[in-house]
């Protein structure tokens, strides 16, 4: 797909802001998020990725009101990467259903067809196979704002190493949900990963509890793996969404991004996507 030049309005907000717009016509703007920098927070005075969008759309259209900004998908604080954002609530339902695709099939007329999301990561270790697919049923702790894997939807936990960590023997709530993701080593200690569900910090879930914990995760990882972590200088989490795919919502068009500096990639992510077209 061509992508069409940046006009000075994106130029120069692009200047001004953290978050870095690719692409935006009249439906969607595809933003380059960088680490460490909130998608959205409730923190008084803290920019995020949603007020930065908002005052750049106002900057637009000055004495026009407070612009339309849907959030339909979310990348973590420490995650640098692609987001897709919509200008009308119309548009953003039609994203929200193509990111919800893999899990509820009503979805497969929907206009923005599925949405393919693709990240790059650094891991401590080794995966037990060259490629494969991670399914977890992953549960949100509110208090601690963390995500277990549990044994089933409501039985006993299981710690990350994939031991029971359960000796009083409670029953989770039933809020467990399913988390599926496919993914290909693409160098020592690098995977490239598809993402088909997207719960809360499920990549870096998954693979801690493989036994294979992100660099630079300080809330998942080893001890081992956050000691390596220091002795890299990493200060995030070594997670990008590199690759972001869908079919424009209001033409039909299919579009596909890749993260600025990515690019070598292309080839092994169009070898990932084929083989995860069935899955």
């Amino acid at each position: 797909m061509k992508i069409p030049r940046y006009n000075n309005a994106i130029l120069r907000y692009n200047f001004l802001m953290n978050t870095k717009i690719i692409y935006e016509d009249e439906s969607i703007i595809v933003c380059h998020k960088p680490a460490g920098f909130p998608v959205q927070t409730k923190k008084l005075g803290q920019p995020d990725v949603e007020t930065e969008l908002k005052n750049y759309l106002k900057g637009k259209t000055p004495g026009g009101g407070a612009p339309y900004l849907g959030i339909v998908h979310r990348l973590d604080q420490p995650v640098e990467g692609l987001m897709v954002v919509a200008k009308t609530a119309k548009v953003a339902a039609a994203l929200s259903a193509a990111v919800d695709h893999n899990e509820n099939k009503k979805n497969e007329k929907n206009s923005a067809g599925e949405m393919i999301k693709i990240y790059h990561a650094r891991i401590f270790g080794e995966p037990k196979k060259e490629a494969g697919y991670l399914e977890h049923f992953l549960k949100k702790e509110e208090r601690t704002n963390l995500s277990i894997v549990v044994s089933t939807r409501c039985d006993e936990r299981v710690g990350l190493a994939g031991a029971n960590e359960n000796p009083a023997g409670k029953k989770t709530k039933n809020t467990a949900k399913k988390a599926k993701l496919y993914y290909a080593v693409t160098g020592p200690g690098e995977v490239l990963v598809r993402l088909y569900t997207g719960r809360h910090h499920q990549i870096r879930v998954q693979f801690a509890a493989e036994g294979t914990p992100l660099l630079g995760d300080t809330k998942y990882g080893t001890e081992a793996s956050v000691a390596r972590s220091r002795e890299l200088g990493m200060r995030n989490v070594a997670l990008k969404a590199v690759y972001l795919a869908f079919s424009h919502p209001k033409s039909g068009k299919p579009l596909e991004f890749f993260l600025p500096g990515e690019e070598p990639f292309r080839e092994k992510i169009e070898q990932l996507i084929r083989e995860t077209e069935t899955g």
